[in-house]
């Protein structure tokens, strides 16, 4: 399909896609590389299937979700607290029940940069009402509240029960003529009073990445690329600041993670830190990209790792791993496909990495090899791809400060993608991913009359998607389970921020933003901004499930839940050692995955599966292994 869709077919795509929608002619998604041209617009039939009409975008809501409701927790002067994907905007603190939401409160003050935090103690039933100006005593050079992307941390050393010996420690850039300065500030939790200051330059700094805790010591820690004073250009150097005493007080380490020349010409595009659960490896995560032309090329880039045992003092050598290293288990070309420049990275219980991405060999419109995925170690070391779902939009590209540009300029653009961010366990054994995606490429804005065909624009509408699984699991997809968090079709849940630990029960805590106005424009970063946090999101599934070794008869049970949406488990037994394959097919006997393929030991195990994008309807799950052959059907219900 890469070779058929070029730029010249543009109108031949717009004209087939209008046949489709006049003719009903929308098929399913299938996994086949070799589907017709228009079987490659089942992303088209949920607003196709919908009589023609003025398409409503109302987006400040409360919205209401498939899988869980949200509340609004604050109100923002505009969107800069929460659309820097780096910051951490919610932090939970798994041993006391403290939890905590930072931005930038809506409040007249000189440059509209007043920083506030709320508490909860309830998991996010009721919030404390804003909690004082966190960064009063910290204005920038022209004595204005400035302050950009800010990050919260709970600090708990001790483990503590009591919110009471909680620690709440704030990192943020104050806005300039250009980046230069970090600051931090420091209180009790729920506490009104802040002490701080300025990280020690040159050289100047960008953003806070994505602060950690070392759950064994305490200590805080995060990563920042460092800026050339003279210059204002980033440097392509990555440091690590650290906080020992709950963040009221940091310190450079003497040396960068990460420092130029990388091998091979590549320069590091994004980074992500993380410490592992029993505080002994310290790990940066990063893209690395090529610079051709002076342009970046996302054709060829790498995931890159660095790592520290001594507590960040000295560094490993840098590891690459290219995209043809990969094994992949989804339809997807390394040699022509790339990745996109979000991504996140953590390290679990073995202090291994893991890698949550978007990459697509689609060369035109994602449309059938376009994926958010895992990328770990297996069990022989080997680098591998596990696909999570397939993506409508990797990337949605707007234009910002619409109507602030003199007129006959260009306007500046950004691009939002798929938010990947990571939360685990305290133990590191479970984790889970969470991003956001588009419910298909394109949406209706209006109907012509005249013309008998609808008027489309790229879906700008983003729900919250997660999965989960045990690192434990034995079952040969991983024991991935997935959820869709929100299904609002008319609200852009963005700048999504998940906490980066979960609860004993499993328990996840989602933070997203609405701004903007509407979803043509939807636009306008500086636009008021409401800020709510998703209650009730609890993921049972997540466990260790198979019992390898348990004798049994061959038997295939029935999934549950049935019907389901969007995942289920398949519950089955095999009674002897040997190639085990369990594979799911529509009613035309089309494969549309394959959930096993693998060597396993007898044993009852059970199957997660992810509908994704599948329409609702009954499929077929078949179990093969040993000669015995098995089937059920199960019930898609969207």
């Amino acid at each position: 399909m890469r070779q058929v869709f070029t730029r010249i077919l543009i109108p031949f795509f717009a004209t087939a896609m209008f046949v489709s929608a006049v003719q009903g002619q929308v098929n399913t998604r299938v996994p086949e590389a070799s589907m017709s041209i228009d079987a490659k617009y089942w992303y088209m039939e949920r607003d196709l299937s919908t009589a023609p009409r003025e398409y409503t975008a109302e987006h400040n809501a409360n919205p209401t979700g498939i899988a869980a409701d949200a509340k609004l927790v604050g109100k923002m002067i505009n969107a800069y607290t929460a659309i820097n994907p780096h910051t951490r905007q919610i932090w939970y603190d798994p041993f006391s029940g403290a939890m905590a939401v930072i931005y930038r409160a809506n409040r007249p003050v000189p440059g509209n940069g007043s920083l506030t935090y709320k508490t909860s103690t309830d998991k996010g039933v009721t919030w404390s009402n804003e909690l004082g100006t966190i960064n009063q005593s910290f204005p920038n050079s022209r004595g204005m509240l400035t302050a950009r992307h800010p990050s919260i941390m709970l600090s708990n050393p001790s483990k503590s029960t009591d919110p009471a010996n909680v620690q709440v420690a704030a990192l943020w850039s104050n806005l300039e003529t250009s980046w230069k300065d970090l600051l931090f500030a420091s209180s009790i939790f729920g506490g009104t009073t802040f002490t701080g200051g300025k990280l020690p330059t040159p050289p100047n700094w960008l953003i806070a990445y994505d602060p950690v805790v070392n759950l064994i010591t305490g200590d805080l820690y995060s990563i920042v690329e460092g800026i050339d004073p003279g210059t204002g250009n980033a440097l392509n150097e990555y440091y690590i600041f650290k906080s020992t005493d709950k963040g009221k007080s940091w310190s450079l380490l003497a040396m960068p993670a990460i420092m130029p020349p990388l091998p091979d010409g590549y320069q590091v595009y994004s980074a992500k830190l993380d410490i592992s659960p029993d505080g002994k490896v310290m790990t940066v995560g990063f893209l690395g990209i090529l610079v051709e032309s002076g342009r970046f090329s996302f054709i060829n880039n790498r995931l890159g790792m660095t790592s520290s045992t001594d507590g960040g003092s000295t560094w490993s050598q840098v590891q690459f791993t290219t995209m043809t290293d990969l094994r992949y288990d989804v339809p997807f070309d390394a040699t022509t496909g790339f990745m996109y420049p979000s991504f996140d990275m953590v390290l679990d219980a073995n202090a291994d990495p893991h890698f949550l991405i978007t990459i697509t060999s689609d060369s035109f419109f994602p449309l059938d090899s376009t994926f958010v995925g895992e990328v770990r170690m297996d069990k022989t070391r080997k680098w591998e791809f596990r696909g999570l779902a397939y993506i409508n939009n990797p990337w949605v590209q707007r234009f910002a400060n619409i109507g602030r540009t003199p007129l006959g300029q260009p306007q500046p653009k950004f691009s939002i993608y798929n938010e990947h961010q990571w939360a685990k366990s305290v133990d590191g054994y479970k984790l889970w991913a969470k991003w956001i995606d588009t419910d298909s490429l394109f949406k209706f804005v209006r109907y012509d009359p005249q013309q008998q065909l609808p008027i489309l624009v790229r879906d700008t509408i983003h729900d919250v998607y997660t999965a989960g699984y045990d690192i434990r699991s034995n079952t040969a997809s991983g024991g991935w389970t997935g959820k869709r968090i929100t299904r609002t079709p008319t609200i852009d849940e963005k700048h999504t921020k998940i906490a980066p630990y979960v609860d004993d029960d499993n328990r996840l805590y989602f933070l997203y933003t609405i701004w903007g106005f509407g979803d043509v424009g939807d636009d306008d970063d500086l636009a008021p901004s409401d800020l709510f946090f998703v209650t009730d999101v609890v993921d049972v599934t997540v466990g260790v499930e198979d019992t390898p070794g348990a004798a049994g008869a061959f038997s295939l049970g029935q999934n549950y839940p049935n019907p389901f949406n969007p995942s289920t488990i398949i519950p089955y037994t095999v009674p002897k050692a040997g190639r085990v394959s369990l594979k799911v097919f529509d009613m035309m006997g089309r494969e549309v995955a394959t959930l096993v393929n693998d060597v396993l030991p007898a044993g009852s195990y059970k199957a997660p599966f992810f509908a994704g994008s599948l329409q609702s309807g009954m499929y077929i799950y078949r179990l093969e292994t040993n000669g015995h052959v098995m089937s059920r059907k199960m019930l898609l219900a969207k």
